[in-house]
């Protein structure tokens, strides 16, 4: 599923969904490029803010070790400023956790 971003969050490797045009309609960066440091900046430069990129799949087979799954859990719990009340309240917080564990597992893989 397609995910809309701001420039400020994209990330190398990350895939783009959709064509970018700027305003006369040219095309800047092509629909299934894997987007790098290099991309960001002509897009700052054409002020473009925002894009949509493939999504990874949240249900991908990515092993989560304990300790980084615990360290992701700590790290948003500490910003939350509110307690889940329903099973999709609790279910949202779930899939914050994992994303977050995947990002903090990514950072050390590129390290």
């Amino acid at each position: 599923m397609p995910r809309i971003i701001s420039i400020d969050e994209l990330e190398e490797g990350m895939v783009l969904q959709n064509s970018i045009t700027n305003s006369y309609g040219q095309v800047l960066v092509n629909a299934g490029v894997t987007l790098e440091e290099r991309h960001k900046k002509i897009l700052k430069t054409w002020n473009i803010s925002t894009i949509v990129i493939k999504a990874e799949d949240i249900l991908e087979n990515e092993e989560i070790s304990e300790e980084i799954y615990a360290q992701a859990k700590e790290e948003l719990r500490s910003r939350m400023k509110w307690e889940p009340r329903n099973k999709y309240e609790e279910d949202f917080i779930e899939l914050g956790i994992y994303a977050k564990a995947r990002k903090i597992q990514r950072t050390e893989v590129k390290e």
